[in-house]
C-alpha cells in the first residue's frame, strides 16, 4: 500500500467508534512518520493492516447492534461471572461496571 493510500485510509477510519485510543495514537504516529518521508517497517504495516481490518464499516454496524446482542446473548452470563468475581480482587473494574 502506498503512503498516500495509507494516510487516506487512516483519515477515513479515524472517527469510527470502533477505533480505540491506542489505535488512534498509533495511526497518528504513522501519519507523522510518513509526512517526514520515513518508510514503514514490516511490523508497522502488519499492525496497520490489523487496525484497518478491525475498523471497517461492517465492524461499525456490529457495534451499533452490540447493546441488543449483549442483552439477548451475554447479560445473564456476565452477571453470573460478576457475582463470582465480586468475592475476589480480580477484574474489579469490570465487575463494578456489570
Amino acid at each position: 500500500m502506498k503512503e498516500h493510500a495509507i494516510i487516506q485510509k487512516i483519515n477515513e477510519i479515524s472517527d469510527y467508534p470502533t477505533m480505540n485510543d491506542w489505535s488512534r495514537g498509533f495511526c497518528e504516529s504513522i501519519t507523522d512518520q510518513i509526512s517526514r518521508g520515513r518508510k514503514l517497517s514490516v511490523k508497522q504495516m502488519d499492525v496497520l493492516t490489523r487496525i484497518f481490518n478491525e475498523n471497517t464499516e461492517e465492524e461499525v454496524k456490529k457495534l451499533e447492534h452490540w447493546p441488543d446482542d449483549y442483552e439477548l446473548k451475554y447479560r445473564d452470563t456476565a452477571q453470573l461471572l460478576a457475582n463470582y468475581y465480586q468475592t475476589t480482587t480480580y477484574y474489579r473494574d469490570v465487575v463494578n461496571d456489570i
